[in-house]
């Protein structure tokens, strides 16, 4: 998800009125065991993810990450962080949050504003975003489609 802030004139902002979160959160890979999320942010940071038991932040926390954002310019910082050593079961909807730890200060989902407004991350009003760990491969159905060809 691109933040709510871009324009066609975004780019050409004070870089200190861009967003703090530039792109992600992005669920990268879900196994039993582990869990990855990218991000990318205006400036370095340490990123904590914490996968939840469902969809509210106040549910029990099954697992935790921290890793430090990679310059890749100097108002672009990204990060891969990974909960490994995880028993994620099967059929069971997990909540994720991530935590920012900045020289500019600290920040949950929520306090950036992605949980709120007219298309929250979690898809309803102050739900953390989700994933769900498909089953057996032979209950796994893919479905692909294209904004080319529609059909």
């Amino acid at each position: 998800m691109v933040s709510a802030f871009y324009d066609e004139a975004w780019a050409h902002r004070d870089v200190d009125a861009w967003p703090f979160l530039l792109a992600g959160p992005i669920v990268r890979r879900v196994a039993r065991g582990s869990a990855a999320v990218f991000v990318a942010t205006r400036e370095a940071c340490s990123v904590t993810l914490t996968l939840h038991e469902g969809t509210s932040a106040s549910s029990r926390a099954v697992g935790s990450a921290t890793a430090p954002t990679v310059p890749l310019g100097l108002r672009l910082h990204v990060c891969v962080v990974e909960a490994t050593g995880l028993t994620l079961t099967p059929g069971q909807l997990y909540g994720y949050d991530l935590s920012f730890a900045a020289t500019s200060g600290t920040f949950t989902l929520a306090d950036l504003g992605e949980l709120q407004g007219s298309v929250p991350l979690g898809y309803l009003q102050g739900d953390l975003p989700a994933f769900l760990l498909p089953g057996s491969a032979d209950d796994l159905r893919i479905v692909h489609s294209s904004c080319r060809k529609m059909h």
